[in-house]
């Protein structure tokens, strides 16, 4: 691999688009081109750091693309140059320096060791890297200032509003405000209105519990450790999410409803809302006017249509948390309209062969025919661009 090939593939290093087998490769190589090696530590240590700083926010994704794209392919066309000047230099000095103490050795007899060590002293002054530190002062500024600005970027204390019933904040502060880190519960028969400036609404009901955990324009972020919320979000991507215990809840747009049942079952339903749902074992996206259940242990259930037939539902439900047979799936194929295309399409990767991914495809295609870039054989893969693509379509049909 070349020294070009290795500064390419550094700036996809800082990117996070290798694998560890590709970093590994990588670092194998700046230990042949010990030019590049401590641009690059120096470099990746202070990106590490920034990334691990205690202040709770995220370093900005634009802030670490200039820096792999830009500092570092600049500094480091810059280090190479001055290295090959230096080294120009470096040479004419030993054939001056040689020159010198031969010349020294036959008139003076001054000793070849003391002009040795002139000559190291001048190698290692004319090797110092300053260019490099230039560059690392100056992504500190960048993130430095940028940290700075997003930590007085707040939008708390959020303003509540009590409509009916009572609620306790927790530690106490004002009964008219929620700030960082507080808690708010509240009793039976309450409805409390929280206000999220340039968001929307959150209206928590009785037996509720919810907890503040950032609050700023660029992002805001709520806990519901029990009870329901409704959220009412006035603007597309209003930069708001939801952690709950079952899965994370990052608000597309529109209004929704959140809900966790006394044996800990996660319960969202959209009106006109589309909310992005992950955890560690999944992701899926709720599209309007549908529901989804996703369990204590995290498991999503496939999500299905507010107007779907009853006995869809269970038999939804008993392929999601249950011990499904194949019959239960062709019953489900016997139900489905056209308005069940984003439970059928979530019931493809449900089907553990092919063999019996096929009928759900079949069965699929007659209500929302495949567009140009999706196949069967991809879509019986799993192939996860067609499966997006395809959920694309169905969405704005439905």
């Amino acid at each position: 691999m070349t020294r070009d090939d290795v500064r390419n593939l550094m700036h996809d290093y800082f990117d996070g688009l290798l694998s560890l087998d590709e970093k590994d490769t990588i670092e194998s190589y700046l230990e042949e081109y010990e030019d590049l090696a401590a641009e690059y530590e120096l470099l990746n240590k202070l990106i590490k750091k920034a990334q691990s700083l205690p202040i709770g926010i995220k370093t900005p994704q634009t802030v670490l693309s200039k820096i792999s794209d830009e500092l570092l392919s600049q500094s480091l066309e810059k280090i190479k140059s001055d290295k090959q000047k230096k080294l120009r230099e470096i040479t004419e000095q030993t054939e001056s320096e040689g020159e010198k103490r031969k010349r020294l050795k036959l008139d003076s007899g001054i000793s070849a060791k003391s002009v040795d060590r002139d000559l190291v002293n001048t190698f290692e002054k004319k090797s110092l890297p300053k260019k490099p530190l230039i560059a690392i002062l100056a992504v500190i500024l960048i993130v430095g200032g940028y940290f700075i600005y997003d930590f007085f970027n707040t939008n708390l204390p959020w303003n509540l509003k009590l409509n009916y019933g009572n609620y306790s904040i927790v530690p106490t502060s004002s009964a008219s405000t929620i700030d960082n880190n507080q808690i708010i519960t509240t009793e039976d028969s309450t409805k409390v209105s929280i206000n999220i400036p340039n968001a929307g609404r959150v209206d928590l009901r009785s037996f509720s519990s919810l907890k503040v955990l950032k609050g700023k324009d660029s992002e805001n972020i709520i806990s519901l450790t029990s009870g329901r919320l409704d959220a009412v979000c006035k603007i597309d991507d209003p930069r708001l999410t939801i952690i709950t215990p079952q899965a994370e809840l990052k608000i597309i747009t529109g209004n929704f409803t959140a809900s966790i049942n006394n044996v800990s079952f996660l319960n969202l339903e959209t009106a006109n809302g589309i909310l992005k749902v992950s955890n560690s074992k999944e992701e899926i996206t709720l599209v309007q006017d549908h529901k989804c259940t996703i369990s204590s242990d995290g498991t999503i259930g496939i999500p299905y249509h507010i107007a779907a037939d009853s006995s869809l539902i269970s038999l939804v439900d008993k392929i999601s948390f249950g011990t499904p047979s194949i019959a239960d799936f062709g019953k489900v194929l016997n139900i489905a309209q056209p308005l069940d295309g984003m439970t059928l399409l979530y019931l493809i990767p449900k089907a553990k062969t092919p063999a019996d991914r096929i009928p759900i495809y079949q069965k699929l295609n007659e209500f929302y025919p495949v567009v140009p870039g999706i196949t069967q054989e991809g879509i019986i893969k799993l192939d996860k661009k067609m499966l997006e693509l395809w959920h694309n379509e169905i969405e704005w049909q439905i």
